[in-house]
């Protein structure tokens, strides 16, 4: 049996099928955008924080995280117009509005905001007052933060496949969740599933009919199948309260490497004459770089004898003495 090591994809081939699949649209995601960053307001002003989403929104809650206190202001608000006290909340098809007239002190704070559509998100906005009293001084750093209530756990580290194999993610947590996220990180920010008990799941278009679920999402294992060199990369679980966001300490590096393939079939019939060529050719070579070498061990040996040696030479007497007692061989035919 013949094995054949895997083949990593190349790195100009993985760019490629990633710039290919990054025009695919992502049907179903709700893909929310809220007002960014932190509103800052005088005492006295209206304020408008906004969130919207790509699907109709179901249920919307609100919540302020002041420094002693959370309030819930709005729970599973649904379509229509709401008001409490000081707030008015607006939710129509996938827009969501606060409006807060006659600010005060007492509205500064961390909102967060739980939108539900096709799946579960949250939101946070900041609103500074002028100077307010809940938040002065150093107490402003005991705003809570997201993702601090539960520990959440992923396995394995990191994996290995071939093309068209199968890895498995756990993703599990000691708390309920209301939903749960896979994520990919790296080479590209992507939502791949949004799964939650008794929801169809959401499904990226990239990975329809490649990914199968087992267990509950508090202790959910998620199959990615049929594997290409574009799903490379490096996969997270984020899970969601209400009020929460939380991931593990560290995600899922998922390796994909190339199609096994083996060697080609050997050399057929009519590739026999350039072998034999090639075999004669090396012998022949062998043999003239023998014949040099024992050329030179004879001369060796020949030069430690006696240079008068017969054997190893035959040397005439060229002196003018000789030369001139030298006579002709006698003539035969006279």
């Amino acid at each position: 049996m013949q094995t054949c090591p895997p083949e990593f994809p190349s790195a100009l081939g993985v760019l490629l099928l990633l710039a290919a699949s990054s025009s695919a649209q992502n049907e179903g995601w709700d893909h929310p955008t809220c007002t960014e960053g932190v509103v800052s307001v005088s005492p006295g002003k209206h304020v408008a924080m906004s969130c919207n989403i790509s699907n109709t929104l179901s249920r919307v809650t609100v919540t302020l995280f002041r420094l002693r206190e959370n309030k819930t202001i709005f729970q599973d608000a649904s379509q229509g117009r709401f008001s409490r006290g000081d707030w008015q909340l607006w939710v129509q098809g996938g827009v969501a509005q606060l409006l807060i007239e006659g600010v005060r002190d007492s509205h500064a704070g961390l909102y967060m905001w739980h939108l539900r559509g096709r799946q579960r998100n949250n939101r946070y906005i900041t609103l500074e007052v002028s100077e307010p009293e809940g938040l002065k001084g150093g107490d402003s750093t005991q705003l809570p933060e997201p993702g601090t209530l539960r520990e959440m756990q992923q396995s394995p580290c990191f994996t290995m496949a071939p093309v068209a194999g199968a890895v498995n993610i756990t993703c599990s947590t000691g708390g309920a969740l209301s939903g749960i996220y896979l994520k990919r990180l790296w080479p590209q920010p992507t939502d791949i599933i949004y799964y939650e008990d008794g929801v169809m799941p959401t499904v990226n278009t990239l990975f329809r009919d490649r990914v199968n679920f087992s267990g509950s999402q508090d202790k959910l294992t998620i199959t990615l199948q049929r594997l290409q060199p574009a799903d490379t990369g490096t996969y997270i679980c984020e899970g969601l309260t209400e009020t929460h966001v939380f991931r593990p300490p560290q995600g899922t590096l998922v390796l994909v490497t190339g199609a096994h393939r083996c060697p080609e079939a050997p050399p057929t019939a009519s590739a026999l004459p350039a072998a034999l060529m090639v075999v004669s050719f090396l012998l022949g070579l062998g043999l003239g770089v023998a014949c040099v070498l024992a050329r030179t061990q004879m001369k060796k040996v020949c030069s430690s004898r006696d240079k008068d040696s017969a054997a190893c030479g035959v040397y005439e007497d060229m002196s003018p003495s000789r030369c001139h007692t030298l006579s002709a061989p006698p003539n035969l035919y006279q």
